[in-house]
């Protein structure tokens, strides 16, 4: 394939599954920019390292995985990344603003600046209690929500099956990349037959750590990126969720969390 044809690698997952971080670091195993969101404009996000020269592209996704053929672009592979839907809960519940949506039209009209829009946002939003917030993500996680959002309006048991035993499509689960991002990046690039060694691996990994990250886009005053990336932890649902929000997700999410060893 010629370097005019870009190889495009997707990188998918349930929102708030770890496809941001995951993103930058298969961009960074293959030394080729992440180019955003498939199919989407404007997820800044997501986008990094425009300048490189490469015949790869990364791409950041949240559809179903029959839904990725439905844009223009080819894709060469997909690696998906499974996380915990209890932590889920919990990470959305603190990201997510949960406003109506003829409220953030009407910011999105009259405040040109997205920074001071996304500040407003969560300003809003605080407002709101953090244990309304958790049952709304937790009913969109499960299925029942009467509002989903655009990324959220299937429940996390359909999206991850949709990727499940499908050919072309690298499994990964984000503890295993918290655990041993090492291992996880070997297995990454085995997967599309790139050669890079362990220390630049290493290096790589380093350089794409939450802390790292988190500490840069406080430095340049990204202040959405910053809020974006809030602990990146495993288990935190132990601490946060109640027992009632924890039984309601294990009965809707059984099947694929036994799949997942997540029970």
């Amino acid at each position: 394939m010629s370097n005019s044809t870009p190889i495009n690698i997707i990188i998918s997952g349930y929102p708030k599954s770890g496809t941001t971080w995951l993103t930058k670091l298969v961009a960074g195993i293959l030394d080729c920019p992440a180019a955003g969101f498939w199919g989407v404009e404007g997820d800044n996000l997501s986008i990094e390292g425009t300048k490189k020269v490469s015949p790869f592209r990364c791409y950041k996704a949240h559809q179903l995985y029959p839904e990725l053929s439905e844009y223009s672009m080819n894709y060469s592979s997909v690696i998906y990344v499974v996380r915990d839907p209890r932590d889920i809960v919990v990470s959305g519940a603190h990201h997510y603003t949960f406003l109506p949506s003829w409220l953030r039209t009407l910011l999105r009209i009259t405040i040109r600046s997205s920074e001071t829009r996304h500040k407003i946002f969560y300003k809003l939003t605080s407002l709101v209690s953090i244990e309304k917030r958790k049952n709304e993500m937790l009913a969109q996680v499960i299925g029942e929500s009467k509002s989903p959002s655009k990324w959220l309006r299937h429940s996390w048991s359909e999206h991850v099956a949709s990727y499940q035993d499908q050919s072309g499509v690298l499994v990964l689960r984000y503890e295993d990349l918290l655990d041993d991002p090492l291992a996880q990046c070997k297995q990454i690039a085995h997967w599309l037959d790139h050669t890079i060694d362990d220390d630049q691996l290493e290096s790589i990994i380093k350089q794409n750590s939450f802390d790292q990250k988190k500490s840069q886009h406080l430095q340049h005053g990204d202040y959405f990126n910053h809020r974006h990336m809030r602990k990146g932890i495993a288990n935190q649902w132990k601490e946060e969720l109640k027992q009632g929000q924890i039984d309601n997700i294990q009965t809707a999410c059984q099947d694929s969390m036994v799949e997942y060893h997540y029970l």
